[in-house]
Parts: C-alpha cells; structure tokens; sequence
C-alpha cells in the first residue's frame, strides 16, 4: 500500500492528528509531545500505537467526513492500530500498553479505556489469525501481511521538521505523496 499522506511536525496538534488540509492528506504531531517518546526507549509500543491509531484513520476514510473524532471511529483507528502492532512484533500487552494509560472513564469524542483495550486486542488476535472474542462493529484491518510506511517528513506551516530516527528504518518509507482526528490522551 503506497502512503497517501504526509508526515508532518508543528505544534497545533497536542499530540498526534490525522488531518486534511487544503485536499491533502497529513499525519502531524507535535514535536514536544513526540519528545517523550525519545527520552524513553521502553515507550515505543506507545509511540507506533498513535502512529497507527491516526494512520488507521486516514486508511478507513475517517478524515474524508469532516465530523472529527467520534466513538465509532475511534474504536475502529484502535482496532487498525492493534493489527499494525502485531504485526510489528508487538506482544498484547505491549501493543495496549498506550491504551492502558487512558483514562477509565472515557469522554465525549472517546470511549472508555476498557472498549479501547477490547478494540486494541480484536485487531491484534486477528492480525495473529485468531478470531476475536466478541462480534466487532469495526472496519476490516488489510488482509496479509500488514506494512506501516511512514513518508517523508514535509514543511507545514513553517516548522522546520526532522527525522523520526528512532522509529526502525524497515518501517520508514521515503515516497512522499500529498477534519481532524487524534487519540485523545486527556
């Protein structure tokens, strides 16, 4: 699957968002909020659960209604990120480990923790071959062997992007191509 998106840095987003913007397709993140993820190795799983919650958003064709961050969604970008960490080399613990940190309670654009943890874990067993647990309102992730690309990173509005060099170099791609969703860590 060719990425149809672009990777951007700036600090409008609080911390990672699926965006269009003038017809063109971005995944942007904030570069304070990626930090974090820097300074501590152990966080990876973290860092590509976001990167695959929003890309599985621009994939399934959320950011194309322009409505924004709504349950159903999210729960679907969960499931979608769940498939990708498995196939990643995640195990089930390690891939909910972000969804793990949210709060229990939920809000209004989100569900709460433990539908986004049953979510992570429908994508995960079905990337491993397993059936889920329970009937799963959520998109279908890609059959097969699943691919995350990351494009090359692209000026937005004057920032001055860099490198996400901690991500490994297999999943990095460099073939750049051109409403507002994010994982809502309140």
């Amino acid at each position: 699957m060719v990425p149809n998106y672009q990777v951007v840095e700036t600090d409008e987003v609080g911390n990672a968002a699926a965006v269009i913007i003038d017809g063109e397709r971005y995944l942007a993140f904030n570069p304070e909020w990626l930090a974090q993820y820097e300074a501590d190795p152990n966080a990876r799983w973290q860092l590509y659960g976001v990167m695959a919650h929003e890309v599985g958003h621009h994939l399934q064709g959320h950011t194309i209604t322009g409505t924004g961050s709504r349950p159903p969604t999210e729960l679907e970008a969960d499931e979608y990120a769940g498939f990708i960490l498995a196939a990643l080399g995640a195990n089930l613990e390690e891939a909910q480990s972000l969804w793990a940190t949210l709060p229990a309670e939920g809000s209004v654009t989100h569900q709460p923790q433990h539908q986004r943890l049953a979510a992570v874990e429908r994508g995960w067993l079905r990337r491993k071959g397993q059936p889920p647990a329970t009937a799963t309102p959520a998109a279908q992730p890609p059959a097969g062997r699943a691919h995350l690309r990351l494009p090359t990173m692209v000026q937005y509005r004057g920032s001055t992007l860099r490198s996400l060099k901690f991500i490994p170099e297999h999943i990095i791609r460099t073939r750049p191509s051109p409403s507002s969703h994010s994982i809502d860590h309140e």
